[in-house]
């Protein structure tokens, strides 16, 4: 499965949207950008029974962003690079 983040930056503020299940964009929510830092929370719901928050964080270095997220009650990071497609 091919997730697809949409980031815009503006000033220390960072908004955007992650694809979800076919169709779906969930937004992200409290974005921040610190230098080459960012982080943001996207809240994901799984049959409408469910809400997860996952937790990110990332560093960005030229074309690529290392992100790790953090699902809400897990005990280790899932940490992945993201390539920014023009």
């Amino acid at each position: 499965m091919t997730i697809t983040y949409k980031f815009k930056g503006d000033g220390d503020a960072l908004t955007g949207t992650v694809s979800g299940e076919p169709g779906q964009w969930i937004p992200i929510r409290d974005g921040k950008i610190n230098g080459t830092k960012i982080s943001f929370a996207v809240d994901v719901e799984y049959n409408k029974e469910m809400k997860i928050t996952n937790d990110y964080t990332g560093l960005l270095l030229g074309n690529e962003l290392q992100l790790s997220f953090i699902i809400e009650g897990a005990p280790e990071p899932t940490t992945f690079v993201a390539k920014r497609v023009r």
